[in-house]
């Protein structure tokens, strides 16, 4: 007979697990010592914890074993219990995989993010622009203040010097409602401002934090954190207003996924 330190170095599996296996039924000790109290392990009882080891490496919970071995000469049984722990492990298998694959996708998204987040320092020129300006209840509805626009231009035979357009925000804070935005196109001619639309230069900027963002406007959150990442990380600070400059938009590009903008932020060292 073994003591348990002695069994456990015979048999390879700790005295803490042996321990653990008395305690829930599994694997008893083959004596109990009376006077002494030791657990004592026979040569006869290694074939049985080899088996129970074997269904451990396995994936057998203990319950699971509990039941296994009493029937573990029972080929039929046996090769039944095999069978659906293999079928088991290869649908946790499948499973893992497909979190492999998301877990790369992600990587992956945010390795394109960092390459197509580029943000840029530059000094942007003065402009003369035919401007509308207004509150609209919302920041979607500022489509509605190009319509007017590309109404009035077409109206006054108004020449666009480029393809670009801006789109102005006004207020410090993101708002819910009355939403003060500015929309204007670069044109060839200053004219006399009528009602609501006015001719006028839109002056330099000698630093603006500039990232260009290509899709939809509404997906636009991802460029807005980068860009704004950036300027905390560099330490810089705003110091005027956001503007849009559209170089591919509305006007020019029916797909919106293939809007590119190019946002850009006046900024300052702190």
């Amino acid at each position: 007979m073994f003591r348990i330190g002695e069994f456990s170095k015979l048999t390879r599996v700790s005295t803490r697990m042996l321990r653990h296996y008395d305690k829930l039924g599994l694997f008893c000790p083959a004596e109990i010592d009376r006077y002494s109290g030791y657990r004592l392990y026979s040569a006869f009882q290694i074939p049985l914890l080899n088996r129970i080891v074997k269904l451990r490496d396995m994936g057998f919970s203990v319950n699971e074993m509990i039941e296994i071995i009493d029937k573990y000469d029972n080929n039929v049984f046996l090769q039944s219990v095999l069978n659906s722990k293999l079928k088991q492990v290869r649908d946790n298998i499948d499973v893992e995989h497909l979190k492999h694959d998301r877990l790369t996708k992600a990587l992956n998204e945010l390795k394109e993010d960092n390459m197509k987040y580029l943000v840029e320092l530059k000094k942007l020129p003065s402009i003369n622009v035919l401007s509308l300006k207004d509150i609209i209840t919302s920041y979607s509805k500022e489509d509605e203040l190009w319509k007017q626009l590309n109404s009035f231009c077409s109206e006054h035979n108004v020449k666009t010097k480029d393809n670009g357009i801006y789109s102005i925000y006004y207020d410090d804070e993101h708002k819910e409602s009355d939403v003060e935005i500015e929309v204007a196109v670069p044109v060839e001619e200053m004219r006399e401002d009528q009602n609501r639309f006015a001719y006028k230069e839109l002056p330099e900027i000698p630093c603006a934090a500039t990232i260009k963002y290509t899709g939809a406007y509404e997906n636009i959150m991802p460029a807005m954190t980068a860009i704004a990442e950036w300027i905390e990380q560099n330490n810089f600070e705003l110091i005027g207003y956001t503007r849009g400059y559209g170089i591919k938009h509305h006007e020019n590009e029916k797909n919106p996924h293939h809007f590119v903008t190019e946002i850009q932020i006046p900024v300052k060292k702190k």
